[in-house]
Order: structure tokens, then sequence, then C-alpha cells
């Protein structure tokens, strides 16, 4: 959108966020002297609405990505269950008391909470002074699924993988602020809401205790390492739709948002305890509580979208409290 003009000696009013340094750099002599200068010019505020949401990772990358994850954790079970076929036979002791044979796997879904913020901020100057953008993010937790496989080595104690997913949409507001064209010390704020993308896997690695309760019930204790994949939608900038009345009145809005998706990693660790009941021989239903952490570092998107240097960062948690339930098999 090509933002207002205004006669000779006035400046233009950037018309996006990336506009702005160009901005900075024109005519300004209207905000020093109103003397012998033409009136400017109204212009009319755009149609009011929801903004534009922020453009969507392809679905069809991100299922792939998760499916080729899913299919490690996949071949990962195959292996103990291999594994644990060749020991079978030399095994010289029997199934320990809390562990319903050698092997198991199981299937859980929960809720895992989240709070807080996460945000990041950029400046330049603009018709000499300061003009600033502010995008924030709201934690608010979400769904998450569970496919996990598990190995006695000796005893009460063995090894597991657990492959956690989670999608969480994340309330998002971008704020501008900007200096008034003319007149110093009187700025004008801009306000957007939408929606942001946030998606999760990890990959937890376990060591585990696990022990009778009773004749049914199984305790189990475990914790470990744990790799984190995350997809996080991110404003890197806006149109901007600014409008200067003939009575000098200066008001903006944001009818579009623009975003990418960033995709970093990192490992971090988990911890929790589980509670089944055998209800069969290879079946039993039960409750997970586990508490996983790790930070990321993303580049600050409105620094870089508009400068081109990544270095800026900012941290965001992943992980959190997760509760869930679900059924275990013992093969």
């Amino acid at each position: 959108m090509v933002g207002p003009d205004f006669d000779t000696g006035h400046s233009r009013v950037p018309t996006a966020v990336t506009d702005v340094v160009d901005a900075s750099r024109l005519d300004t002599t209207a905000r020093d002297s109103t003397e012998g200068q033409p009136k400017p010019i109204g212009v009319q505020r755009p149609g009011g609405g929801r903004p534009e949401r922020l453009a969507e990772r392809p679905l069809l990358r991100i299922l792939n990505a998760a499916m080729a994850r899913l299919a490690g954790a996949v071949v990962l079970a195959v292996g103990m269950v291999s594994l644990a076929a060749g020991q079978h036979a030399r095994a010289a002791d029997g199934p320990t008391q809390g562990w319903d044979g050698r092997v198991f796997v199981s299937v859980n879904g929960g809720h895992r909470w989240a709070s807080g913020s996460f945000g990041y901020r950029d400046t330049q100057t603009v018709f000499q002074e300061e003009a600033s953008a502010q995008a924030t993010f709201v934690r608010q937790g979400a769904p998450a699924l569970d496919f996990a496989a598990g190995l006695r080595l000796w005893r009460h104690l063995g090894i597991g993988a657990t492959l956690s997913a989670l999608h969480e949409n994340q309330p998002t507001t971008l704020s501008i602020t900007v200096p008034h064209p003319v007149f110093f010390n009187r700025p004008t704020t801009g306000n957007a809401a939408d929606s942001s993308s946030h998606n999760e896997l990890a990959l937890h690695l376990q060591a585990l205790f696990v022990a009778s309760v009773g004749r049914r019930l199984r305790l189990g204790f475990f914790g470990g390492p744990s790799r984190f994949w995350l997809h996080q939608q991110m404003v890197h900038d806006a149109e901007l739709a600014p409008t200067l009345l003939p009575d000098m009145s200066f008001s903006l809005s944001l009818p579009k948002l623009r975003g990418e998706t960033a995709n970093p990693s990192a490992w971090g660790f988990h911890a929790g305890a589980d509670l089944t009941f055998r209800v069969s021989k290879s079946v039993g239903i039960g409750g997970l509580v586990r508490y996983s952490h790790a930070t990321v570092h993303l580049a600050n998107a409105l620094t870089t979208y508009r400068t081109g240097d990544a270095g800026k960062k900012v941290s965001m948690n992943l992980g959190g409290l997760q509760v869930t339930g679900g059924l275990t098999f013992w093969p």
C-alpha cells in the first residue's frame, strides 16, 4: 500500500515497518516551521476488520517432518523388540515383579501447561524521533500426544524413549508507534491482534525404574535428556495504513501482518512418574506426569527482516508440565 504524500516540504508517511528507515532520510523541514506550508491532504482510513492472517507454513512440510521423526521412533521401538526377542532365550531370570514382560509400548494423550509470554522489539529513527515495533506471543498450553517404548535391562531397571508432539495457537499482538510527520512529541500507535502457530516435537531418552504396588498396579519413575524441535511463526513486518486529516490529527492502523516460520532445535531434560493398572495379561491403563524444559534462541524477526542481520537473538522456553493418560501394552 502506498502511503499518503504531502506537498513540497512535507514528508511521506511510511507504509511498512521496513519503510520507516527510508522515511527517516526524507525532508522534515515541516516539523521545524509551519509558516508558508500548504495544508496537508486528508487521507481516508482504510476499512476496519481483522488483519490478514499470518501466512501458514505448508501443512505438507510439517507433516513430512513429523512423520520422519515418528518413523525414527518406530524403528527404535522395533529394534528394542528385536533385541528383547534375541535375549529372551538367553535370559536366566524371569520377569521381574513390576515389569510385565521385558518390553512395553504405550500411547498417551493429555495436556501440557505453559504460561507467560515471549516477544521481541525493534526501534529506528523516523522524522527525527524514535519509532518502535513490539511483537508479543502469549503461551497458553495445549493438548499433547505421546508414543513411548521401553526395554527392561536388569531387575527393576530399563531404558526407553518417548516421542511427544504438541500444537498450540498463540495469541499474538503487534504494536507499532510512529512519530507525527509534522509535530514533535505527538506519536501515534497502531495495534493488530492475530494468532501464531507453535509446534513442538520432542524425543525424550530415559532411564526407567518400575516396581509393583499390589497385584495390578505398577509405579514407574523416569528421566533423562530431551531433544526439542520447534516450528514457530514469527511476525517480521506489517503493512501500515496512516491517516493525516486536515485538522492535523494523525492515526495508524495495521491491516496486514507478515510473518515467517523459524525452525530451531535444542537439547533439554525431563523427569516424571507414571502409574499403570494392569487390566489383562498384556494391556494396562494409566496416567503420567512429566516435566520437561529446553531453551531455544531465535533471531529477532523484526530486526533481521529490516537490516538483514540475524545476530540479535531472543530466547524462548519449551516444554513444561504435562499430564497424560492412555494405554500400555506388553507384547
